[in-house]
């Protein structure tokens, strides 16, 4: 592909990706949910890092790498407010995006298809405006990940790379939500299946998952 036309896509991506970001900035520190999941999640994470004894005198339907993630942050100096979390979720929300929309071009050369992943990504994480600080944006970051990095190096046939970079994102998964955890772990297996060296496996392996 001609040099000129990759730095056009580029161009395009980057000035995309600033305009929503800047939407998504305005959104997010315009808006207050009266169910308030945000000061919960906060409130949590403020008394863990406080007290310890998550799952005990801290209360929590989510899992342990979150809190220790924060606990790490904050001890580097990361501040847990309302502003600050939100920052750190329009971060997440914005990479996301960015993110799935480069590892398409990446796939398809395509810019139509770039900037459509790049709308529909970013209006499917919408919820973030409702829920900031909520570990759906970790989530959706971790994903968002394994995607980008995961299709680079199964091109380029790097799979000790890429099963080592899926366990690890399985594993911050399933520390974060159990249920989402799962689901990466089944589609690890898909992929190792799918491309297993031994014939009779791979022949099977798409009645066996088909079947799971």
């Amino acid at each position: 592909m001609p040099a000129t036309k990759i730095r056009l896509s580029l161009l395009v991506l980057v000035l995309a990706s600033a305009a929503l970001t800047l939407a998504a900035g305005l959104m997010l520190f315009s808006t207050f949910m009266f169910y308030d999941d945000e000061g919960y999640v906060l409130l949590s994470l403020r008394n863990y890092i406080a007290h310890g004894h998550l799952y005990g005198a801290v209360y929590s339907q989510y899992g342990p790498f979150p809190y220790v993630l924060y606990y790490v942050l904050h001890a580097l100096g990361f501040p847990l407010t309302h502003v600050a979390e939100r920052f750190l979720t329009l971060l997440a929300w914005s990479s996301c995006a960015t993110l799935s929309a480069w590892t398409v071009w990446r796939a398809t050369r395509s810019l139509a298809l770039m900037l459509a992943v790049l709308a529909a990504v970013f209006v499917y994480l919408w919820v973030m405006v409702s829920e900031p600080c909520h570990p759906g944006g970790l989530i959706a970051w971790t994903t968002a990940i394994l995607a980008t990095l995961g299709w680079r190096w199964l091109a380029e046939g790097r799979w000790v790379r890429w099963a080592a970079m899926a366990g690890a994102g399985t594993g911050i998964l399933l520390l974060t939500k159990i249920n989402i955890g799962a689901f990466a772990a089944f589609s690890t297996l898909a992929m190792l299946l799918l491309y297993a060296r031994h014939d009779r496996l791979r022949r099977w392996a798409p009645w066996i998952l088909s079947a799971g």
